[in-house]
């Protein structure tokens, strides 16, 4: 399966120019028969937590739509985040678009402290399906700080995803983004058996520096791309998802997820899973 990555800078309340700058990344990842193309957090707004109100946007909001438009004409699903405004809340949103005109959403689960002021947190785990060029294939989000948690992406394995994409926006350099999630990012796509993507805001988006980064770990937590150059680039990529397929004596850092003791150790506690009711 041919995946596209894309470290972009994403100018801060300037949706026209964020937008523009996209579809060019999407007709090249199209070119490069592409089935999903993956822009970092916030690439349609760019990151703010002063006023979202300025911003912000419904999910079938003007962006999307045009978005909509590149999906069907490239023939590609489009995976791109923007600040949502939903019954006068305001979330950190990603929409999945897919060439058929369907649009669904992922809203940010964990946030930090600041984010807290002014968003309001995700309350489901949704998992969607690529079926592009006849390959079914399961797959999730999760956003930047969403990755910190083990649970969410064991939560999207155990629905089946076998992809897990990380948009993410954060201002530290490159190298410094790549020895972090070093340390926790092979773990979560060993023990839940999942490739893992992510990918990073990169430049200056009028007030502030972010560092770039892009990552890629297969099912035995293995690094098999990374890039810390900050610069804007798109990354192509072809999943090996025979791998889902052997027996588990031929591979066994799949499967680990059907010997769970679950209610042993979460209880009664846990997230919705399923789609985002987005209205």
């Amino acid at each position: 399966m041919r995946v596209a990555l894309v470290q972009m800078t994403a100018i801060r309340n300037d949706k026209t120019a964020n937008l523009d700058k996209m579809e060019s990344f999407i007709e090249k990842a199209s070119e490069d028969n592409a089935s999903i193309v993956c822009f970092p957090e916030v690439s349609i707004s760019g990151y703010s937590k002063q006023d979202p109100q300025q911003v912000a946007e419904a999910i079938d909001g003007p962006s999307v739509q045009r978005l909509s438009l590149l999906a069907e004409k490239f023939n590609i699903s489009i995976l791109a985040g923007l600040i949502e405004k939903y019954q006068n809340q305001f979330y950190i949103t990603h929409v999945v678009i897919k060439p058929s005109a369907e649009v669904d959403a992922y809203r940010k689960n964990h946030l930090g402290a600041r984010e807290k002021k002014t968003f309001t947190q995700g309350t489901s785990l949704p998992v969607f399906q690529n079926n592009k060029s006849g390959v079914k294939t399961k797959f999730g989000l999760g956003i930047c700080y969403d990755l910190h948690y083990p649970e969410l992406v064991t939560s999207l394995a155990v629905q089946g995803a076998r992809i897990v994409f990380a948009p993410h926006a954060v201002p530290i350099g490159g190298t410094r983004r790549l020895s972090i999630w070093d340390k926790f990012m092979p773990a979560r796509a060993y023990d839940n058996g999942v490739y893992l993507l992510a990918c990073n805001l990169v430049g200056h988006d009028g007030k502030k520096h972010f560092g770039g980064g892009m990552g890629v770990w297969n099912p035995k937590g293995e690094c098999i791309f990374k890039c810390s150059e900050e610069k804007e680039i798109i990354m192509i990529l072809d999943l090996d998802m025979d791998v889902f397929n052997r027996k588990q004596n031929e591979d066994k850092t799949i499967g680990f997820l059907k010997d769970r003791h679950v209610k042993m150790y979460l209880g009664s506690e846990g997230f919705v899973v399923g789609s985002e009711k987005t209205g």
